[in-house]
């Protein structure tokens, strides 16, 4: 009895990924920076004796702020009142939460931010990973 072997190859082409990580990392910064070019515009003040220090902005792109990978991308503000000013909402719990009275000062919540910027990135992350960027 004589025994042949033979590769089984497939016809359609194997996915390239050779561009996938720089792609994927190249798609997470830009979703960043457009969730934070939202995150540090304040709302218009009413007038008050209060000066803005400006640095809830700021603590959007200071250190430590960003995390970028192919896989995934954190932003956080470290200033210590941030989460007050522009957390979620809904958040888990109080002290995890933009509070009601910045919501209604105008201030925007990480959530609606991240729901606004949102917009196509699923369809445009599938294509990157087909590889028709």
């Amino acid at each position: 009895m004589v025994l042949g072997l033979k590769a089984i190859t497939s016809k359609k082409k194997p996915l390239d990924t050779s561009h996938l990580q720089a792609d994927l990392i190249a798609m997470n910064t830009r979703f960043i920076t457009d969730i934070q070019r939202k995150m540090t515009k304040y709302p218009p003040q009413k007038p008050t004796t209060y000066k803005r220090t400006g640095d809830y902005g700021r603590g959007w792109a200071g250190p430590g702020a960003v995390k970028i990978s192919a896989e995934e991308a954190t932003l956080i503000n470290h200033i210590r009142y941030g989460v007050y000013v522009g957390g979620p909402n809904p958040g888990p719990s109080a002290g995890q939460r933009q509070t009601q009275v910045m919501a209604e000062k105008g201030w925007i919540s990480i959530t609606d931010a991240v729901a606004e910027v949102k917009g196509d990135y699923p369809r445009l992350v599938a294509r990157v990973i087909v590889g028709k960027s």
